[in-house]
């Protein structure tokens, strides 16, 4: 296992498992943590015998998305630094040479739900909810929420992002965001499934399908993701976010919410 406190390795024969690490905090996503978990896939990529990763958060909950707190407290100055990290995670783990595997529980927020995305298979708990709830602390969706789109189509993108609700298993794998969904007795069982049917497939084979796959979907995402940054550090010209995370961690409706003064 490695020595990084908030992205811990183990190693299984041809598996690893990167874990997401504050199930204290809901395994919310801070910088170090990003830069934690983007350093352990830069070792992980290097090592011969590996064939496929799984990504899971520790605890009852995979993660609540980006840390509340430390959003809170960014400025436009340092707005695009604190986005640019948690994008450069999900590349990582969008160009990792093995597949990858999101294994969820409990809830996928934010830009968990995006790092989720940039995983190649996803496997949830019936149970687990879902949202992009950053419309309603002060921010728009960026990054990698563009692959919502070509996921599930500009309808679905529209519903989920411009409204930040949350959704249920059922209709995360309806739209097709996750794949499979089991009980959450059985999500061991499932993912462990996953890795097997991956595990049949030839390495050489399995690597350059996987970097096709990426290659088809570069052009769309090299036009989507820089624009969305700007956009992330613009909003914080605005005083939303401070407002907006502020209530989320006070556990009250924001200022613009119907009804506040």
């Amino acid at each position: 296992m490695s020595t990084k406190p908030f992205a811990l390795v183990e190693r299984d024969g041809p598996l690893a498992t990167l874990t997401l690490n504050r199930p204290e905090k809901r395994n919310a996503m801070n910088t170090q943590m990003t830069r934690e978990a983007k350093s352990a896939l830069v070792e992980l990529a290097g090592a011969d015998d590996l064939r496929v990763l799984i990504i899971e958060g520790a605890g009852s909950v995979f993660s609540a998305g980006a840390d509340v707190v430390e959003m809170g407290a960014l400025t436009e100055e340092n707005a695009r630094d604190f986005i640019s990290n948690l994008h450069s995670l999900i590349q990582g783990v969008r160009e990792f040479p093995h597949p990858v595997i999101c294994k969820c529980r409990g809830y996928v927020l934010g830009g968990a739900l995006e790092l989720m995305l940039g995983c190649d298979l996803r496997v949830a708990a019936d149970d687990t909810r879902f949202g992009m709830p950053e419309v309603r602390v002060g921010v728009p969706s960026v990054i990698e929420a563009a692959l919502f789109v070509p996921f599930c189509g500009l309808g679905a993108a529209q519903d989920l992002l411009l409204t930040g609700r949350t959704f249920d298993a059922q209709e995360a794998h309806r739209l097709g965001i996750v794949q499979r969904i089991c009980p959450p007795s059985e999500l061991e069982e499932t993912t462990q499934e996953a890795v097997l049917e991956i595990l049949q497939a030839a390495p050489g084979a399995l690597s350059a399908q996987k970097a096709l796959l990426r290659r088809w979907m570069q052009a769309y995402l090299e036009a989507a993701v820089p624009p969305s940054i700007d956009a992330f550090e613009a909003s914080f010209r605005t005083g939303e976010p401070q407002e907006g995370m502020a209530a989320a961690h006070e556990k009250r409706p924001p200022a613009w919410a119907p009804g506040e003064k």
